[in-house]
């Protein structure tokens, strides 16, 4: 157990070095010789240029979260000796945000807001020739402020100008869900100004966490809110999800019975995936450890643990996934009760390329059963037509239908070669399905992180002969057209990737 425990601690510090290293300070107040922009490599937010809006940009992302539920790079100032030159064109954010559940009679949170900025200088040293030269220097200056939110005072957005500096934005969005929960999305934006220099222009080190002011746990977690559970998130609740990170990760203190005090923004995570604990309640953390359990002498035992391991998780199964409400629910709610429905609505979803034209349909068929409509009905009729399309899109043509495809080629393939016949191919079909029937050339977009509806919009203007590679070319060349055909937050995420 010591070992154990040594290793742990050793792990830990690496993580830190690791975090240090790439994200900074080394030093609270730390002096560095170099531009703090070529020390640090992540945990920055470069000035926002004039042609973005996150107003709406982050909440695209957030509605992307909510439909399951409801289903240039900028220089400035003097160049410095000191400074490597950039061979790549990268595009650093303007802002990071954190999304996470509250209840929705939650009166307040506050939000600490913080990070590092470097204030350029310059001092005298002796060099090895022992004559007086001159080097620029940064300076850091660590800031911090706490945001007090009162959600009486607006009713969707509101933003927020820092006290300690103006130019630095919180923008503060929720959304009120079914059952009583709102969620929140909280993001800091860098909107400085003609900076003087392009250090100066930066903000390091950012952070942003929510709290409630009490100490409460306020935050609750996502299996709880949503009412419909993805297919395997039901099995993570115990270690549910707190929070999501936008344009970055999201962190939390150790939650009890599904919530925790705080959540906040991480640029190096210690985890990124949920884990799912293999311990089962009344047994001892190690009874089922393999390294008891490989013992050649202990084969009698071991095998009578594999039977207590069989019959605790098919007690486990009966009474909590079938027993569970929720999940019981779940399979009707998928909403494809046949194979000829499901072919209906992929090819309604290949010739139509829009998911609402199944949210409709399924919507449509839903109120043509019903003798007394209300408009609450219909709203509420909607809503689990918006959940199960979404449910059908998740589940069935982004992983079941490829995957069962995939089974279907290998199969057809082995029999044709032993019988000396040519096979057929499925896999263009399923490539098309997993890139929503995008344009075969511009199916480079989609893995780029573009979204499909932006991606069809350029349908029109990308010429389709062109190869992938001469398609990015083309971006590049046609810029300011492209971006006519974009969102804000499509725009910029296309430029972080060409």
């Amino acid at each position: 157990m010591a070992d154990r425990f040594k290793y742990s601690e050793v792990r830990q510090k690496i993580i830190d070095a690791i975090r240090t290293d790439l994200i900074g300070p080394r030093e609270k107040e730390e002096v560095l010789e170099e531009n703090p922009r070529y020390a640090y490599l992540v945990g920055m937010l470069d000035i926002q240029s004039d042609d973005e809006d996150y107003s709406g940009a982050g909440e695209q992302e957030v509605d992307a979260d909510m439909a399951f539920e409801d289903g240039e790079d900028f220089t400035a100032g003097e160049d410095d000796d000191n400074e490597p030159i950039s061979t790549t064109h990268f595009q650093l954010p303007s802002s990071i945000g954190i999304s996470f559940y509250i209840q929705s009679d939650t009166e307040s949170i506050n939000l600490d807001v913080t990070w590092g900025d470097y204030v350029k200088s310059s001092e005298k040293y002796t060099g090895k020739d022992e004559k007086e030269h001159s080097r620029a220097i940064y300076t850091r200056q660590p800031m911090e402020e706490t945001v007090h939110v009162q959600f009486k005072d607006f009713t969707r957005t509101k933003d927020y100008q820092l006290v300690c500096d103006s130019n630095v934005h919180v923008h503060v969005s929720r959304i009120p869900l079914k059952g009583g929960y709102s969620l929140v999305t909280a993001y800091v934006i860098n909107k400085r100004k003609n900076p003087a220099n392009s250090a100066e222009a930066i903000m390091f080190q950012v952070e942003i966490k929510a709290y409630a002011e009490d100490g409460s746990a306020a935050f609750i977690a996502e299996h709880i809110c949503r009412e419909i559970l993805a297919s395997d998130e039901f099995y993570f609740e115990q270690r549910p999800i707190m929070g999501r990170g936008r344009g970055c990760a999201a962190v939390w203190d150790t939650p009890v019975d599904g919530r925790t005090t705080y959540v906040k923004s991480a640029f190096i995570p210690e985890y990124e995936f949920p884990g799912v604990s293999a311990a089962l309640d009344g047994f001892d953390r190690y009874f089922f450890s393999t390294f008891t359990m490989s013992v050649k002498s202990k084969k009698e035992e071991t095998i009578g643990k594999l039977n207590t391991l069989a019959e605790s998780y098919e007690k486990w199964i009966n009474s909590t996934l079938l027993g569970n409400a929720r999940m019981s629910n779940f399979d009707s709610k998928r909403g494809v009760f046949s194979v000829k429905q499901l072919a209906r609505y992929l090819n309604m979803y290949r010739t139509k390329k829009n998911i609402i034209d199944i949210v409709n349909d399924i919507y449509n068929s839903k109120i043509a059963t019903v003798k007394t409509l209300t408009d609450e009905r219909k709203a509420r009729y909607y809503d689990e037509a918006v959940e199960t399309a979404f449910h059908i899109y998740r589940h069935w043509f982004q992983f079941t239908v490829p995957k069962a495809f995939r089974v279907v080629d290998s199969i057809q393939r082995l029999i044709c070669e032993k019988r000396n016949i040519k096979p057929g191919s499925y896999s263009f079909f399923v490539q098309q399905l997993e890139n929503d029937f995008i344009r075969e050339n511009l199916s480079i977009l989609v893995e780029f992180g573009i979204p499909s509806n932006a991606v069809r919009r350029l349908e029109n203007v990308i010429p389709s002969n062109l190869s992938e590679d001469e398609v990015i070319d083309f971006i590049k060349k046609n810029r300011s057209n492209i971006k006519k055909y974009l969102l804000p937050y499509e725009s910029e995420r296309l430029e972080q990737c060409i």
